[in-house]
């Protein structure tokens, strides 16, 4: 059944029918798209802007968004970035009017899959559409089968991504953030699978990282962390407690050392927040990442423990250079951040990517720091 802007807030959505978002600030533009995308026999909802469309994305999980670069409120450009970093596996085709070489290559450093100019050449769109659907529910099925069995036949290796403390540049904790097999390198929780990694999979990361943060530490890299992703989880949360427990006596890390990374959208599920809890009670770190400032995250960190936050600092740049409000700046920035040092939360520099965010991370007063403008991820073996 077609769903209209209209039934945007309690639509009827089949789980077996693909799911297009469509983000567009021309009511006559989205109405054509609807057309078109019910007439292809998916389904539809649409949104005026990017925070309506970040709305939808978070509520619905869709199949595709098709977004608009020039929006107001917040453009398509950082509207694709956030829906990139926190659900990678979500398709993004960007549609606009902007065709020349700087902002098409935007639009694919932000994280687009791909780009239609208007005026649209609605066949070819249709074509596009039906391509990304097809190629990504082809790559979800091939990565369920293969990643799971190579993680639990211990057929991969590691590769770490260092974090520095940037008052000196020292190297303070590492992160296991890519898994290599074959000739394949993605990230360590793997935006393709569509369903959660078994728990003997999750185990033999887990200790296969803490066994390589031992050797990188043999080897002379003087660390004092390692920080650990929070897998998505669906089974008893205390089973995922315990195994963490576990990893202590069997590889000999002290439990102190380790930080564990829970991406903020995990925080809106119920499963997931009494998993968090959970954790919070072991002696460990605890950072989140993928960090929005909603109100509703600050109310959860300030009534649980957090030990750091996670700021998209290419987001925030591009912020500060885009936006033609003189009263948003650095300051402005700053106050939003109040509330957190106030809890003694840390603030690390996230995916900083230009010596100019290095420069935006300590005006923010950011502790720590990652990003390929930092240091490069790097295995063991190469260390």
């Amino acid at each position: 059944m077609p769903i209209h802007g209209s039934q945007r807030d309690t639509p009827s959505i089949d789980p077996d029918v693909p799911l297009i978002i469509i983000a567009d600030d021309d009511p006559s533009i989205r109405l054509m798209l609807h057309h078109i995308i019910v007439k292809e026999r998916y389904q539809a909802l649409e949104a005026s802007d990017g925070r309506e469309a970040l709305d939808l994305v978070e509520k619905h999980k869709p199949n595709l968004v098709l977004l608009d670069a020039i929006m107001p409120e917040q453009d398509g450009f950082v509207t694709c970035n956030i829906i990139k970093q926190k659900y990678p596996e979500i398709p993004v085709i960007m549609i606009t009017s902007l065709d020349d070489d700087p902002s098409v290559e935007q639009a694919f450093r932000f994280g687009a899959d791909d780009y239609i100019t208007k005026p649209i050449n609605w066949s070819v769109l249709k074509h596009r559409i039906g391509r990304t659907l097809q190629f990504n529910q082809s790559a979800q099925r091939q990565a369920e089968n293969s990643l799971e069995s190579q993680i639990e036949q211990n057929k991969y290796r590691l590769l770490f991504r260092p974090r520095i403390k940037l008052s000196d540049e020292s190297i303070v904790a590492v992160e296991a953030q890519f898994i290599h097999f074959g000739s394949e390198a993605r990230p360590l929780i793997n935006p393709q699978c569509a369903t959660p990694l078994s728990l003997k999979a999750i185990k033999n990361l887990m200790l296969g990282a803490c066994l390589n943060f031992k050797q990188l530490k043999n080897k002379g890299l003087i660390t004092d962390r390692l920080i650990l992703p929070v897998f998505p989880f669906i089974d008893n949360p205390q089973y995922y407690v315990d195994m963490i427990r576990n990893i202590v006596p069997e590889t000999g890390i002290d439990i102190k050392s380790l930080e564990l990374i829970i991406n903020e959208n995990y925080l809106h599920d119920p499963v997931s927040r009494q998993l968090y809890s959970r954790l919070a009670e072991l002696p460990v770190s605890i950072t989140i990442s993928q960090f929005s400032f909603s109100l509703h995250s600050l109310n959860y960190l300030l009534k649980n423990r957090c030990n750091s936050i996670e700021l998209n600092i290419p987001m925030i740049h591009h912020a500060l250079a885009n936006i033609s409000d003189d009263s948003v700046d650095i300051e402005w920035f700053k106050r939003l951040l109040t509330p957190y040092k106030k809890q003694q939360i840390s603030l690390i520099a996230a995916d900083i990517e230009y010596p100019e965010e290095i420069l935006l991370a300590n005006q923010l007063d950011c502790n720590e720091a990652w990003g390929i403008a930092i240091k490069p991820a790097f295995s063991p073996e190469n260390y």
